[in-house]
């Protein structure tokens, strides 16, 4: 399903989500932005930044072709500020928010600070300054919901649960990366 991000208004409150962008023609390389979503939650689409700082990216020379790379979330790093390459570490062991449905079933909802998704655009050549750059993000890392029903036997035996594991016999699920978004189609 698609990923909303967060304006702000949950309950319970919680900061709004944040990205990077970064483009080395722009007069000013790369610059912070809160997510603005549209009060319509039934679409996937965002209706813009908000920049944080008190500069955004600005058009470098309008003749020339333009490339937006951004990433969420803000890197805690300096990655994507002078360069196209992100660099981030997942951990093995990552705090989660637990619930209890009606039905009794609990829900472990990740962290989604390591949801990773970069985008990159490229515009040939801007018809005029301020024109609207779209950026489609794209997952490079995921998070795993998990739910868990108790289903007791009829003597009402329950059971408890101590851990559990996740692995892959063919992928890293936790560690450092680096990525250079210049690689990207």
């Amino acid at each position: 399903g698609p990923l909303f991000l967060l304006n702000g208004d949950h309950d319970p409150p919680k900061t709004s989500d944040q990205v990077r962008l970064f483009c080395n023609e722009s007069s000013i390389k790369s610059a912070d932005y809160k997510v603005t979503v549209a009060e319509d939650k039934t679409t996937e689409t965002n209706t813009g930044l908000d920049k944080i700082a008190d500069a955004g990216l600005r058009w470098g020379n309008p003749e020339s072709q333009h490339t937006f790379y951004g990433v969420y979330p803000i890197p805690t790093d300096n990655s994507l500020k002078e360069s196209t390459v992100l660099t981030g570490t997942i951990p093995a062991v990552q705090d989660y928010e637990e619930s209890t449905k009606s039905d009794g079933s609990y829900v472990f909802a990740p962290n989604m600070d390591y949801a990773y998704m970069v985008a990159k655009t490229v515009v040939k050549k801007p018809n005029e300054i301020g024109e609207n750059v779209f950026l489609k993000f794209t997952p490079i890392a995921t998070a795993v919901e998990i739910e868990l029903k108790n289903n007791a036997n009829e003597s009402g035996t329950t059971y408890n649960f101590r851990e559990i594991h996740l692995s892959s016999s063919n992928h890293y699920l936790s560690g450092s990366f680096t990525a250079n978004l210049d690689n990207m189609a």
